[in-house]
């Protein structure tokens, strides 16, 4: 084969190569997401309310969890201490209450969140809702909800301070 033969099929093979990693990529993308589903703890009970207190039906196997969900965000190295259930209204509507599980870092620069239902006195994880991670600064910077699900960080209290938001299905697995 002579240069000229090469120099012309080459292209041709470059680009069949970057289509069919495309293609695999993309399907990588949906076997993942499809990994994703929280099913199990849609189904798990994680907190119950007694005597207009909030128990948590198992505290360090949730915050467990957390890290988890913070690690598959690139978010490794995060302890997180604390968990609790939120109630608060959408960012866009104050008529819609949002409750979400929040778990903080001990220094509370970091927070994630997700969105809880409450059945009867029962509260269990709505796996169709996003993962937020709000993190930057202690005051501030907090887990909040739209009417419709999208996540928004409340600003960080201090000016010189900022506050970044992540957002995404989470990763846990059954």
């Amino acid at each position: 084969m002579n240069i000229q033969k090469i120099l012309r099929i080459l292209p041709v093979v470059a680009v069949c190569f970057i289509f069919s990693c495309e293609n695999t990529t993309a399907e990588r993308n949906e076997d993942d997401f499809s990994k994703r589903s929280n099913t199990q703890l849609e189904q798990t009970v994680i907190a119950e309310e007694k005597e207009g207190q909030i128990v948590f039906m198992n505290e360090e196997q949730l915050m467990s969890q957390l890290e988890h969900e913070l690690t598959a965000l690139q978010k490794p190295n995060v302890n997180i201490t604390d968990v609790r259930i939120d109630t608060s209204v959408a960012v866009d509507d104050d008529r819609v209450t949002v409750l979400q599980l929040i778990g903080s870092s001990q220094n509370e620069t970091v927070k994630i969140s997700y969105v809880v239902m409450k059945e009867n006195s029962k509260f269990y994880m709505a796996s169709e809702e996003t993962v937020l991670v709000c993190e930057g600064c202690r005051s501030g910077c907090s887990p909040r909800r739209k009417e419709n699900g999208d996540g928004y960080c409340t600003a960080c209290d201090y000016q010189a301070k900022k506050c970044t938001k992540t957002e995404t299905l989470p990763a846990f697995t059954d």
